[in-house]
């Protein structure tokens, strides 16, 4: 360690071996004793070699333990063999404080290597090679910005067809909550018409049922028996009138004092009774509609008898009505699909 004080002005020489630069020197800077810190300066080191070279370095210094510094010579320094004479320079706000001169004593190669010795400032090296770094980001600066701003037109290009986009996103939208609206106002009443549909499937069902239920109890059996009882019915009055003729035929002897006027009265009530005599003809209707009517087949006249079958429900079972008009009106209302037979009794 090489130890300087600014209250001496010499010092022990210092001997390298020519082109040596492995080895770092150590340097302590006092003044008049005291420790100088060093942390607080921009340090180099000058040298002037034997050939009248210069050496001004100011990198490879490293400050250590406040007061101490650590130097890898630059290897122009132990290029040319002799004295070369050294000192510390500390700058400081612009200030400079000098050391006092120490002396390095280059011992001669026994092989010459044929480094060239000229003068080096590491300080212009640097700024050469700063303004050389310089350039190059320059350059490099000046493609960027180009870059920048063909980067910046396709930026507002984007943002424009991004404001575009964004426009028509909204429309859609707009547009989707719309559709959306419709579609939700259009299940409702799907909905509805589903709910209407599976009633009126229910009530078809329930007609199903009913009309299978009557057909199951002999209820087509009870219409055929009661036309049956009808014909019967029909075949026993012609007989009755028949028997009643031939025993008024076979009496005639005894109805000899009988006037004009009487016969005429036995003959009009025969002939009241073969009023009587009906021919049944049936007919069906199938309501389409809600109804409480329907409308009688064509082949009915002014005072023929109707008589009325619902399926499920025997109404006017037995009844009969003369009819005047071709709308007749019931006494309930008919479901869609519900069957009704009707018979229109016609006189002979």
């Amino acid at each position: 360690m090489i130890k300087l004080d600014k209250a001496r002005d010499s010092y022990q020489v210092i001997k390298k071996k020519q082109y040596d630069t492995l080895e770092k020197i150590t340097i302590e800077l006092n003044n008049n004793g005291i420790p100088i810190n060093l942390s607080e300066y921009v340090i180099r080191l000058e040298c002037f070699k034997p050939d009248n070279t210069i050496v001004v370095q100011d990198n490879n210094i490293v400050v250590k333990n406040i007061n101490q510094l650590e130097i890898l010579l630059d290897s122009q320094i132990t290029v040319v063999e002799g004295e070369v004479a050294c000192q510390i320079v500390l700058v400081k706000g612009g200030l400079m404080d000098t050391s006092f001169t120490v002396y390095l004593n280059i011992q001669p190669s026994v092989i010459k290597n044929g480094v060239e010795s000229k003068s080096v400032i590491t300080i212009l090296d640097t700024f050469i090679e700063k303004v050389n770094e310089g350039t190059i980001l320059n350059k490099n600066l000046s493609n960027n910005i180009v870059t920048g701003n063909t980067l910046n037109t396709n930026l507002a290009s984007k943002i424009t067809t991004g404001t575009t986009l964004n426009t028509n996103l909204a429309n859609n939208i707009t547009l989707a909550n719309t559709s959306n609206t419709n579609l939700t106002a259009k299940t409702t009443t799907a909905n509805s018409t589903n709910t209407t549909l599976n009633s009126s499937i229910t009530n078809a069902n329930n007609t199903k049922v009913a009309l299978d239920k009557s057909i199951a109890d002999g209820g087509i059996d009870k219409i055929n028996n009661k036309i049956g009882d009808f014909r019967f019915l029909n075949t026993t009055i012609k007989t009755s009138v028949v028997d009643v003729v031939n025993e008024l035929s076979d009496n005639t002897g005894n109805l000899n004092y009988l006037s004009t006027v009487e016969k005429k009265t036995i003959v009009g009530a025969i002939n009241e009774i073969n009023n009587k005599l009906y021919t049944r003809k049936r007919f069906l209707f199938t309501a389409t509609i809600k109804t409480t009517q329907f409308t009688l087949d064509s082949s009915y006249v002014a005072g023929d008898m109707l008589e009325i079958f619902q399926t499920n429900l025997m109404i006017f079972e037995g009844d009969e009505y003369s009819i005047s008009g071709k709308i007749v009106t019931l006494g309930s209302t008919l479901d869609i699909g519900e069957k009704v037979y009707y018979f229109i009794n016609k006189n002979n």
